[in-house]
């Protein structure tokens, strides 16, 4: 029913809503939602909720569709609003994934318990994503809340993310990147990355990260991570006006990530550069509230910390760790002894 009705608001010569109403629970296996439409006005509009079956020997997909949930490939001006997915089964799929299209909007999606990554936008133009809640164990590996992958022009505010991975990931090809308003916790913090795995040339750039609260046990704060062995760069990221409630690591660097035992050595490495750190405030679970880790044959360069005040839990004043990381420090600075070269 779900295809039938796309293919009539796809097919339409006039802006058209696909619109389900809260009265409806729809049980669906994955579907993919392919485009390109007639008019660049296309709306999906479901104010009941989705679920998946129960047992995952019932779904049923094509080989191109079984890794997502909910897929919409090549749908220009599409709007996607008011949906809740409910995921009750450990069946890896992504819950939502828009690609390859251009002035895409979503707007008050919720979704809970999702086994692996919840929305994922790849390869999209003008993006406008608000009100998203995203609600998943802490201990829930590789469940990213919002994951930006290729993606220009892109905006992203008022959202709630509770996960077991990065609340954001923001990755390879994505510039002039807004995030703002954003309450993440528990989580993986709001990242830049990973970059550079598998000796991948990757580039991220012009990134702001803005009036953010980490709670709830948040590991990390304002993040940005590369592999040894990459390419490429992380250049022009600002976050700024950052809360941080307890965070294992609210201010991190780190070039040397690897979420494995057996990592090896690189001289190479994605070049971090021109990022600023400005009014971060509030405590750190451990005693470290600063850490900077950087390649000493690829060193951070023009680094900027502009008033930082962190200390631990227990009051007492946080500490920093740098090493290789070159730039200032501004305005008032708690930890009080800057460790930028």
């Amino acid at each position: 029913a779900l295809m039938k009705a796309w293919e009539a608001t796809c097919n339409a010569a006039s802006p058209s809503t696909m619109r389900i109403p809260s009265t409806m629970t729809l049980l669906t296996h994955p579907l993919s939602f392919k485009g390109p439409c007639n008019y660049r006005d296309v709306s999906v509009e479901i104010n009941g909720n989705i679920i998946g079956p129960s047992d995952p020997s019932d779904w049923r997909c094509g080989d191109d569709d079984c890794d997502n949930w909910i897929q919409f490939k090549k749908v220009d001006g599409l709007s996607l609003i008011h949906i809740l997915y409910t995921v009750s089964i450990m069946f890896y799929l992504q819950a939502l994934k828009i690609r390859d299209s251009d002035n895409v909007r979503v707007t008050g999606l919720s979704f809970k318990n999702n086994p692996r990554m919840h929305v994922i936008f790849d390869s999209l133009r003008k993006l406008y994503v608000s009100n998203i809640t995203i609600d998943a164990p802490e201990d829930s590996p590789n469940t990213d809340g919002i994951h930006i992958s290729g993606c220009t022009d892109v905006f992203v505010d008022h959202c709630r993310i509770s996960t077991g991975d990065d609340c954001i990931s923001i990755v390879d090809g994505s510039k002039f990147v807004q995030i703002s308003n954003i309450t993440c916790g528990p989580g993986h913090g709001i990242s830049i990355g990973s970059l550079g795995k598998h000796g991948s040339n990757d580039q991220v750039e012009y990134v702001q990260v803005s009036d953010v609260v980490f709670t709830n046990g948040a590991t990390n704060g304002a993040r940005i991570k590369t592999w040894q062995g990459g390419k490429g760069y992380a250049r022009h990221i600002l976050f700024e006006r950052i809360l941080s409630q307890g965070s294992k690591n609210p201010v991190i660097i780190d070039q040397f990530y690897c979420d494995h035992e057996d990592c090896k050595t690189h001289e190479s490495a994605v070049h971090v550069s021109n990022i600023t750190f400005r009014q971060i405030l509030g405590t750190s679970m451990g005693d470290t509230g600063v850490k900077i880790d950087c390649s000493a044959t690829v060193p951070c360069t023009d680094i900027v910390m502009d008033n930082i005040y962190l200390r631990t839990r227990d009051g007492k004043n946080a500490s920093s760790q740098c090493s290789n990381a070159n730039g200032r420090a501004d305005g008032k600075w708690l930890p009080s002894a800057p460790c930028l070269n």
